[in-house]
């Protein structure tokens, strides 16, 4: 029988976040087929601006699984219970409070962004005596992405505006969108490539890139290949050194974190492997041309 993950081995890193999400959707689209699973949508718009609610650019999907979510919005209060998803539209105002259930809390939390589908868990312990909190990032990169935006576009809409949000047009959008995240998952941008050696590195740094251990020499042990080795089969594939690319995706999820998570400049340093907050300031700086700091402000500024 296969192992069944839960939120609490991503906490141990006994399963990465990729792999409990891929398990995740799977599970929602066989309830969706049952007819068991519960969608919740939250899409009234604010028009004059004033509203003093979060207001996100793009929309946010939650899968609930420990806890309950109690979501404030123009139209009321939503909660969220385990097992449901909740669908924020783009833009509409909203307010999140966590509810423990035993002292802990967790939900997957995902958005879809041009090429990029970005996926975070969010754990909360009550217990003090245990690690308070824990959050885990990830993105993966492929063309489908566009397509998957319209569907769950077309679905806010369906939903919110239509009379019944659990008619069965709703419900189609919600499998179908779950299903071609699951391909996105399952077939990142680079799949096409024509050596399996450097598909199998891309795929690695995506999985690992949160830690500090990710080096050349361990992705070059995982694949049982000399770091050498790997470094000039890189080079020569991808017209760029592996060094220089492990950075590039370590700032891509970098800027992800920071647009998407209310959490420290030192707590997005760890998620994106870096020990020394210092250190993960000065490579983002020297990438991006300012601080991790200024460039929150800048994108809070702009929404």
């Amino acid at each position: 029988m296969e192992k069944r993950w839960t939120v609490w081995d991503i906490r141990s890193g006994k399963v990465g976040l990729h792999q409990f999400l891929e398990q995740a959707l799977g599970e929602h689209t066989d309830r969706l087929q049952r007819g068991q699973q519960v969608i919740k949508v939250i899409g009234g718009l604010d028009e004059s601006g004033e509203t003093e609610l979060e207001v996100n650019p793009r929309p946010k999907m939650f899968f609930q699984l420990r806890g309950q979510n109690e979501v404030t919005h123009l139209g009321g209060v939503t909660v969220v219970d385990p097992g449901e998803m909740l669908i924020i539209r783009a833009r509409a105002p909203h307010r999140e409070r966590r509810i423990y259930q035993r002292k802990r809390y967790a939900h997957i939390y995902t958005n879809l962004s041009g090429h990029r589908f970005v996926y975070n868990a969010f754990v909360l312990c009550g217990d003090k005596r245990k690690r308070q909190k824990h959050i885990a990032t990830a993105f993966t990169d492929n063309e489908k992405c566009d397509f998957a935006q319209r569907l769950l576009d077309e679905l806010c809409q369906c939903a919110t505006e239509g009379d019944d949000p659990s008619a069965h047009l709703t419900r189609t959008l919600a499998e179908a969108l779950l299903r071609q995240l699951a391909i996105i998952l399952g077939s990142p941008q680079w799949e096409g490539m024509a050596n399996p050696l450097v598909v199998k590195c891309k795929q690695l740094i995506q999985h690992q890139m949160h830690s500090p251990g990710l080096t050349v020499a361990s992705i070059a042990e995982q694949l049982d290949v000399h770091p050498d080795y790997l470094s000039r089969l890189f080079s020569e594939q991808e017209n760029q050194r592996l060094v220089p690319y492990i950075v590039h995706c370590r700032m891509n999820l970098a800027k992800e974190i920071l647009r998407n998570l209310n959490i420290r400049i030192e707590e997005a340093a760890m998620l994106c492997g870096f020990a020394e907050r210092a250190y993960f300031a000065k490579v983002f700086k020297r990438s991006m041309g300012m601080t991790p700091s200024q460039y929150r402000a800048q994108v809070r500024a702009a929404r």
